[in-house]
This record gives structure tokens, C-alpha cells and sequence, in this order.
């Protein structure tokens, strides 16, 4: 950012709070599998993955069960090993940050499942640690403010679309964000409401064209250059204007 006004062109891709809101009318199975795919596929090592699960709370309760339930199936080991769903961590640096943030979340909410260091014979050669999913996260909690990069899921109850979009909107980032709906009203307003330089409707957070300009909004980026796509191209190129008479 120091760079940015200065002749030093930049092109960042930076940290992601990334939501998935979940509306009353989502196939909870699909929002289930969203959430999953987006936030616990590459343990969460992902600046797209999902880490905020904005829920309506007339399917709460429906949606938890489901995601706890996938949550405690997952296979956990190295991706070396066919049939597994969740790898290790990158670094024990990473591991032990993900684990305080954690703990911060016992503190602050209510602890579902996951969460452990795991260890043994099938997990010596790496920094494994198992997915947590966390309910009756507030919006303002440390687990739902800052980037955790791990396999860590924040569901946050909301009370209406507009409620949703307040809350998805309040954190520093605007990398990614999704929405779960059959309603094509709640699909044309949140691809204007959210403030994400990426919005999927109906698809995981995770996931990009290399033919389409990829980056975020706020923290999550800058307002020059975006990768890829015709934009990506443009960042190393000069635009001459040239006048020619006869």
C-alpha cells in the first residue's frame, strides 16, 4: 500500500474474512457442501476460503446439524493418501496460530466440534489440527474480525437479507463472498450489496478463472492493478496514444 500513488505500479492480492450467507430458502445440503469445499478444503489455507457462515436463523438450527454432521466425517491426512478431505496445515508457526484462534473462539462462542492437535503414527509427519466449526459467533468476535487462514467455520445468525449483507460487509476484507439462495431477487442484490471483489452465487468461495480479473476490495487489496484476465495483461503493459495526419 506505501507504493500506491507513487510511479511503482502494484498489483496485490491480500488477506480475505470471506462469507457464504445462507438464506432461508438455500438447499441446506448444498449450503452444507459450499461451506465445506470452500472453508476446509486445503485445511482453509485458501485467501478465498470461506470463514464466515452467515445463517438465517429460521434454518439455523437445520444447517448446523448438517454441517456438524459432514464436519465429523471428514478424512483428515496427507493429501498423498487417497480418500482424504482435509490436509495439513503449511508450517508449525501456522498450526500454532490457528490453534490460539482457537482457543479465542472457546472463549468467545460456542465450540461445536474440532479444534485438536492431532497426533500419532497418522498424523507425525505433518501439522494436522481438526476443522472446528463455531455458532453464536457475533459479528465484532476476534473468529469472525480476522484472517485465521485454517480450517476454522464462524456461523453468525442473521435475521434478514439486509441483516446478512450488514454484517458480511463489517470486517476490514472484500475478497471473496457467496450467497446459497433459489431466490433470483437475493441473487441480482447481492452481486450490487456485497463488497467483495469476487461474488459467487450458489458456488464456493474458493475457485477462479485465470481469464477473469481477479482481486478485493479494502484491505484485500488495492484499487490499481488486478490479476489476471484482460487486467492482469494490462499491468505489464504502457498505453501510447498516437495521432497520425496525412
Amino acid at each position: 500500500h506505501a507504493s500506491v500513488g507513487l510511479t511503482t505500479r502494484t498489483q496485490m492480492e491480500l488477506g480475505g474474512k470471506n462469507p457464504l450467507i445462507v438464506m432461508e430458502d438455500a438447499d441446506l445440503d448444498k449450503a452444507v457442501d459450499l461451506a465445506i469445499k470452500g472453508g476446509l478444503s486445503l485445511s482453509g489455507q485458501a485467501c478465498t476460503g470461506t470463514s464466515r457462515i452467515l445463517v438465517m436463523k429460521q434454518v439455523r438450527n437445520a444447517f448446523i446439524e448438517k454441517l456438524v454432521a459432514r464436519v465429523k466425517a471428514l478424512k483428515i491426512g496427507s493429501g498423498m493418501v487417497a480418500g482424504m478431505d482435509v490436509g495439513p496445515l503449511a508450517t508449525a508457526r501456522q498450526l500454532e496460530n490457528v490453534l490460539s484462534y482457537i482457543e479465542v473462539g472457546k472463549r468467545e462462542a460456542t465450540h461445536l466440534i474440532g479444534g485438536d492437535r492431532l497426533g500419532g503414527a497418522d498424523y507425525e509427519h505433518g501439522y494436522y489440527v481438526s476443522p472446528a466449526v463455531f455458532a453464536d459467533v457475533g459479528p465484532k468476535m476476534r473468529i469472525a474480525q480476522e484472517e485465521i487462514f485454517g480450517p476454522v467455520l464462524a456461523v453468525i445468525d442473521v435475521d434478514s437479507y439486509q441483516d446478512a449483507i450488514a454484517k458480511a460487509n463489517d470486517v476490514p476484507y472484500g475478497l471473496s463472498a457467496a450467497i446459497a439462495t433459489r431466490n433470483p431477487r437475493y441473487m441480482h442484490d447481492f452481486a450490487s450489496d456485497i463488497q467483495a471483489g469476487t461474488v459467487k452465487i450458489n458456488r464456493t468461495t474458493t475457485g477462479n478463472l485465470v481469464n477473469a480479473p481477479f482481486g478485493g476490495l479494502k484491505w484485500s487489496s488495492t484499487s490499481t492493478f488486478r490479476e489476471s484476465g484482460r487486467t492482469g495483461l494490462e499491468f505489464y503493459t504502457q498505453i501510447k496514444t498516437v495521432y497520425r495526419g496525412c
